[in-house]
């Protein structure tokens, strides 16, 4: 039975516990509750399901097949549906779902539950009586479950429940447990339960005799004719009889065994030959499963294991079963959850069972053998199914070190996980809370970190905590307006940054998407070109694509999408062509997407256009989805770097951008940046940019701050809020320390920074009085160094200004850096925002804004300029003997030393311009409208 469990249907292949069986029946004669207990792998639930249930049926426990007066269940997470439902397949009545109901729906009085549980005990006696002729059995298997999966209520109701129908029942009903004998504390501490375990319990001991082993590895093969070597069985029980809990192994050995029969019989030369021993059989058939995954399913596979066991706390790690649809996250779409499990379920190492706890692995075709070498059905699964998956046997959490290590590697996760279940089911029940401030700093931690490995449930949960931490603390400041404000932003920003792999689900998700036409790219299309070429693009039908990408085009000529995939499809259609990859935040900031792809697409257009009718290469362009987090970010990259890629477009933030450097330098792929402006990328010798850096951003703020805020003024201050927590606001704080120390000692005492950290720890009063002095104590200039969370401080100040009163000549004008929420037409900050965007090539901006209409930023000049950078590199190839760039590494390298070659020559492009915000709300970049800070200090 290789790791499954022996059932009823297996009885006349079950041997070797004929002693323990005569017990456990002689015991119920006179017993209405009986314990089975015993290790893990000592085979308690094959003996109560294979030996005693059958041994049960021959002794007048059935009227028919059909009127069967034992029933079988296992807790798992709803113990009393568990029971309602098997009681059901049993054609008995199914009131006891209201109990289930009434438990999940309502908050319910000690008063509530006593009665409920006394309504549902003589329902379910009611139903008893009705069916039952004689004694019925209700086998309870694996009742460790009931305090690994259920909440604390429902253990006590399930408990209460089942002994009070054993009391009304006057004898006939009796109760046999199967239970993990590291779990017996757990049912000491339930009172109505105490009492009933102490009362002699069966032990199954993890050893057997030579005897008993001798039985059960010749007996079973006796049945169908098999012969078994003397000698194998002498090896087998030499290695066995002193293992404890060798039961699993040895049944896997011989399943592996039987697998490999030579005419009719198991040897020891096949034993030796190919499995080479009991204690590594399991280990080795892991392994090679393992390793024919790709490495893709390899990932998957790590992610189903870990999140099917449930980690011991005191006791041993357990399984535990999951029903399909808790599996699915971001990080994991359907297809690969199926397509994994598909293996390892044929491969028994997971088995799958419908909702009463019958497998259903379709491990063989309908009349074939086992070991028939035809390949199995495929796994049949589906999200709306009460299907549900779990590890073979809890054998191999302890033997497969390859587990053992996911285990160890994830365990402070999962346990953290498991423990926001818990807190999340208790919620959803209304028996609990929404996570504190402590507890959700510690979920935002882990968010950050793996929030592609948490569900939709877990996402909404900490987002719904959020909102009513944020709810509080601005509710505690009295802000009620900007409330409003921030609860849009965040309500937008939730949506947009949540996450879901694959396809969008509700209105959560975030799309890990890698495409060059087979994907849509942004949601809500209606574009019905667009989508049949995408259709087109998927089936490799590249001409047909070509032609609804072209209509696509003609429906939507500022969409720089349909460009680039007509040009993908005309690329791969002609053969082998070059490709570049551009990273951008589709779903977190669709408009910056689709300005930064307006560049790349215009870049491409121009490259194919040239060289359509000769016999180089075309461009290809693979996007990527980010959402400028950091892991998401380095998952992007592991993946790109697979995709043949020459070179990369992006990332958008410097975070982004730092955590995917590593990742791209050692693979020597050029990554350019038409956004980031942290010096800290510098370091690398792979990374080039077409933005200024934080260094010249720096410069404009202090030659401002210096000329225009004190304006020889020397009681005059600028107040310098920045993130400490964003990596991106404290490089640029850095260059602007430096920028203060190449001044007068005086001047730098002028500046006054302050974290925001510290800000947000002010209640409205405290930051009122705080504004108020800093403006009395001359503060002209409030320098915002970028994050999102500075744009919140924006708003903190306008407010509080407004508040005050001051006219127009006493507020303070603020400098920031490329922030959209803070230059839209209408917001407060309009008039006094200053913001430094680099100085752009009128020449080659002109055409760029013709080329679409005007729908631009200066990120589409600067994605369009990197584009052009790496696509000179490209070029370099054409010119190169065929055996000097017939590989990815060759060719990446290439484009790398062309991009070094440029580097010193471009570096003095690199400027950037202040303006006021107003100048650039509708995309003129005229560089008359630069800030001539000489003058404005003289006006």
């Amino acid at each position: 039975k290789s790791l499954e469990d022996f059932t009823r249907k297996d009885k006349d292949f079950f041997f070797g516990r004929e002693s323990l069986i005569d017990e456990i029946i002689n015991k119920l004669e006179t017993r209405h509750f009986l314990l089975v207990m015993g290790a893990s792998g000592s085979g308690k639930s094959s003996l109560v399901q294979a030996g005693v249930v059958p041994r049960l049926l021959n002794k007048g426990f059935s009227d028919s097949e059909n009127a069967c007066n034992i029933w079988i269940l296992r807790p798992g997470k709803h113990p009393i549906r568990e029971l309602a439902e098997v009681l059901s397949q049993q054609n008995l009545s199914s009131q006891l779902e209201g109990l289930c109901k009434a438990l999940e729906q309502n908050k319910l009085s000690p008063k509530h539950l006593e009665g409920i549980v006394n309504l549902g005990i003589e329902n379910l006696v009611t139903c008893l009586h009705q069916q039952l002729q004689a004694t019925g059995i209700l086998v309870i298997n694996q009742f460790e479950e009931l305090f690994t999966n259920s909440s604390d209520v429902e253990q006590r109701l399930f408990v209460q429940l089942i002994l009070g129908a054993v009391q009304s029942m006057d004898g006939n009903l009796k109760i046999i447990v199967t239970l993990r004998s590291d779990f017996l504390s757990s049912c000491l501490e339930i009172p109505e339960l105490r009492e009933k375990v102490k009362d002699e319990p069966i032990f199954v001991p993890s050893y057997l005799t030579e005897a008993e082993y001798r039985q059960i590895i010749t007996n079973p093969a006796k049945r169908v004719g098999l012969a078994v070597e003397p000698e194998l069985v002498n090896v087998l029980v030499e290695e066995v009889v002193q293992e404890k809990g060798a039961l699993p192994l040895l049944e896997f050995t011989l399943e592996q065994l039987w697998q490999n029969r030579v005419g009719g019989k198991l040897s020891l030369e096949v034993y030796q030959q190919r499995i080479g021993g009991i204690r590594q059989v399991l280990q080795d058939r892991a392994d090679s499963v393992y390793q024919k995954l790709t490495s893709s399913q390899q990932e998957c596979a790590e992610w189903i294991f870990t999140q099917l066991v449930r980690l011991g706390e005191g006791t041993e790690d357990t399984r535990r079963r999951r029903n399909l649809s808790e599996l699915i996250v971001p990080k994991y779409p359907q297809k690969l959850i199926e397509s994994t499990l598909d293996v390892l379920i044929k491969s028994r190492l997971i088995v799958m069972s419908n909702q009463h706890g019958d497998l259903i692995n379709n491990r063989q075709k309908k009349g074939q053998t086992r070991g028939n070498s035809e390949a199995p059905e495929p796994v049949q699964l589906s999200l709306n199914s009460e299907v549900t998956v779990e590890i073979a046997h809890e054998i191999l959490i302890r033997t497969w070190q390859q587990l053992r290590e996911w285990l160890k590697n994830n365990r402070e996760f999962c346990t953290w996980q498991e423990r926001l279940n818990t807190r999340m089911q208790e919620w959803k029940e209304n028996q609990g809370e929404l996570l504190s401030k402590t507890r959700l700093k510690i979920a935002e931690e882990w968010r950050q970190k793996r929030g592609q490995e948490l569900s939709s449930e877990q996402e909404n949960f900490i987002k719904k905590s959020q909102q009513k931490q944020m709810k509080q603390w601005w509710l505690g400041r009295g802000i009620a307006s900007v409330i409003i404000i921030i609860s849009l932003w965040t309500g937008a920003e939730f949506y947009k940054q949540s996450c879901e792999v694959g396809e969008r689900i509700g209105q959560d998700c975030f799309r890990f998407i890698i495409t060059s036409g087979d994907s849509l790219l942004f949601v809500g299309i209606t574009n019905h070109f667009l989508q049949d070429g995408v259709k087109n693009f998927s089936n490799n039908k590249f001409q047909d694509a070509e032609q609804d990408f072209a209509k696509a085009q003609n429906l939507a000529p500022d969409d720089p999408i349909p460009l680039i995939y007509y040009n993908n499809a005309k690329a791969l259609k002609k053969g082998n062509p070059y490709k570049l990859a551009v990273v951008v935040p589709v779903d977190a900031h669709e408009e910056i997407a689709r300005n930064i792809l307006r560049g790349v697409a215009y870049a491409q257009e121009q490259f194919n256009k040239e060289r359509e009718k000769s016999e180089t290469p075309l461009l290809e362009i693979v996007i990527a989805n980010d959402i400028n987090n950091e892991d998401i970010a380095k998952e992007i990259a592991k993946r790109l770097i697979k995709e043949n890629v020459l070179g990369i477009i992006g990332h958008r933030s410097s975070g982004s951008s730092l955590a995917a450097l590593p990742i791209y330098e050692k693979r020597g792929i050029s990554m350019v940046s038409p956004t980031s402006g942290s010096t800290k990328l510098d370091q690398s010798p792979v990374f080039f940019r077409t933005i200024a850096s934080n260094e010249e951003f720096a410069k404009d703020f202090y030659e401002y701050a210096k000329e225009q805020c004190f304006n020889d003024n020397k009681d005059n201050y600028v107040w310098v809020i920045y993130d400490s927590d964003a990596e991106y606001s404290k490089n640029l704080k850095d260059k602007f320390d430096e920028k203060k120390s190449e001044g007068l000692e005086e001047l730098k005492e002028r500046f006054d920074e302050i974290s925001l950290n510290d800000l947000s720890n002010k209640n409205l009063n405290e930051l009122e009085i705080e504004i108020k002095e800093k403006i009395d104590d001359g503060v002209r200039c409030t320098i915002l160094l970028p994050s999102t969370k500075t744009t919140f401080a924006a708003m903190f100040i306008v407010y509080a200004q407004n508040n005050l009163e001051l006219p127009r000549e006493q507020r303070m004008q603020f400098l920031s850096h490329n922030d959209e929420t803070l230059v839209k037409k209408g917001d407060p900050l309009g008039e006094d925002l200053k913001i430094p965007i680099p100085i752009l090539d009128q020449t080659i901006l002109e055409e760029i804004q013709d080329r679409w209409k005007n729908n631009i930023n200066w990120r589409t000049y600067t994605s369009y300029k990197a584009t052009q950078y790496l696509i000179g590199g490209l070029k370099e190839l054409d010119g190169k003997e065929p055996d000097k760039k017939n590989t990815t590494s060759k060719k990446r390298e290439i484009v790398l030393q062309y991009l070094k070659d440029q580097k010193n020559s471009s570096d003095k492009d690199l400027e950037s311009c202040l303006m006021d915000s107003k100048d650039i709300e509708d995309n003129q970049y005229d560089p008359s409208n630069c800030i001539n800070i000489q003058e404005s200090s003289k006006n």
